[in-house]
């Protein structure tokens, strides 16, 4: 087995400097595309024959509207990983991307002109500073190969509401140089299959891989919580579009007063939230909170749900990460049938009938009555032997080493 230089370049953070990021962040943390990329590091790290290296911008939000910082300068807690490279970058809105991308082509250089005859570079996100990043590093070898992962696809990126004529005119020029720049990869990492038309892969080498589990995800399984208060939990964010609302409305409809629903996360929906948790009690909405705490309550949880419906059409094109981390819980999970899900989900989801919230409501109840059911335990034991044999980090890692060894 020949080893291998890797290069991950990314926007990902230590859980070190999580708590930083929460305090400087004036929206939402971007905290499970974070999750997804610690998860592939752990599994590079894992892997024997790769050498790796670590570059990134993280996926902060951008000054004045969403983060304290004029200027990216890098952390000022150390981190535990070695391997981690932070670049510095003007972080103004409208300004910052073109910062970002000379930070990163300054920061590549150390590793185009690495001398080996085995070289990839692995790039989370379709961000266009990372690519360009990338292609700048081919250009000095052409030797490199690029393997790209997709979590979502560029157009979908920002799913908010509200007008914003001056960010889609900018993200339709990102959109133009992504396709541009996208020529050069040699390999590519979707979430789901209907992403490969739309990223014109063509003939090139391609994986579809909906998502990794963490290392405790095959640990554990669901035991009801013996004098524990019924509960329902919702993390991320908190945009319309993902539902969140029409959780509370059911939620509301249920009479029993031993029930709660525990929301986490921000976004544009957050004072709507505060105030339905200021009239009904049973609601307790805790904002951003760290991963740690979130990864308690929802192992502590007594039901999981996402509400996000199959009515987008960019649901033909994602895979909810919530979902594996959910699942790994060992807790019964709600949701509803979504087209980027694979069908071997049907296996471990319970699903709402409709869109209604009624049927919502209904689909709570039912499960609240049955927690100890064969069909409920048995759905969350078929979830954690799948991802204990298939969705590891050192197994998605060495699939995606073999895919780019093979292109």
């Amino acid at each position: 087995m020949k080893n291998i230089e890797v290069l991950f370049l990314c926007g990902a953070f230590t859980i070190n400097h999580e708590m930083e990021i929460i305090n400087k962040s004036k929206r939402q943390v971007e905290q499970a595309a974070n999750a997804f990329q610690i998860k592939l590091i752990d599994g590079l790290l894992l892997k024997e024959n790769v050498n790796l290296s670590i570059i990134s911008a993280p996926f902060i939000g951008p000054y004045p509207k969403s983060y304290k910082d004029i200027y990216f300068k890098g952390f000022e807690t150390n981190s535990n990983l070695n391997e981690f490279e932070y670049v510095h970058f003007n972080n103004i809105w409208g300004l910052r991307n073109f910062s970002r991308t000379i930070a990163l082509r300054k920061a590549i250089v150390k590793f185009a002109k690495l001398e080996s005859n085995s070289k990839c570079i692995i790039i989370y996100s379709p961000h266009t500073p990372l690519l360009e990043a990338a292609v700048k590093a081919k250009e000095i070898d052409d030797r490199i190969k690029i393997c790209l992962i997709v979590p979502d696809l560029p157009q979908f990126m920002n799913l908010s509401s509200g007008s914003r004529l001056l960010y889609d005119l900018l993200k339709k020029i990102d959109i133009m140089r992504f396709r541009n720049l996208s020529r050069k990869i040699d390999s590519f990492v979707i979430l789901t299959k209907e992403m490969k038309s739309q990223l014109r892969i063509g003939e090139r080498k391609y994986l579809v891989i909906e998502g990794v589990a963490g290392d405790s995800s095959y640990n554990s399984i669901y035991m009801k919580k013996k004098n524990s208060n019924n509960t329902i939990v919702y993390t991320g964010k908190l945009n319309e579009i993902f539902g969140v609302l029409n959780l509370v409305l059911a939620f509301e409809l249920i009479q029993d007063i031993n029930l709660r629903l525990v929301i986490c996360g921000n976004g544009e929906l957050e004072k709507t939230l505060r105030d339905y948790s200021k009239i009904d009690s049973r609601i307790n909405f805790l904002g951003q909170i760290p991963i740690t705490e979130a990864k308690r309550i929802i192992r502590d949880a007594t039901i999981l749900v996402n509400p996000r419906q199959n009515n987008e059409l960019y649901t033909k094109y994602s895979f909810p990460s919530k979902i594996i981390d959910y699942l790994s819980s060992g807790n019964p999970v709600i949701a509803y049938k979504l087209d980027g899900v694979p069908e071997i989900y049907d296996n471990f989801l319970n699903y709402v009938e409709d869109n209604s919230i009624n049927s919502l409501k209904n689909k709570i109840e039912a499960i609240l009555n049955s927690l100890n059911s064969e069909e409920i335990l048995s759905k969350s034991a078929a979830a954690i032997e799948y991802f204990r044999i298939e969705r590891r980090p050192e197994q998605v890692v060495a699939k995606i080493i073999d895919m780019i060894e093979t292109c």
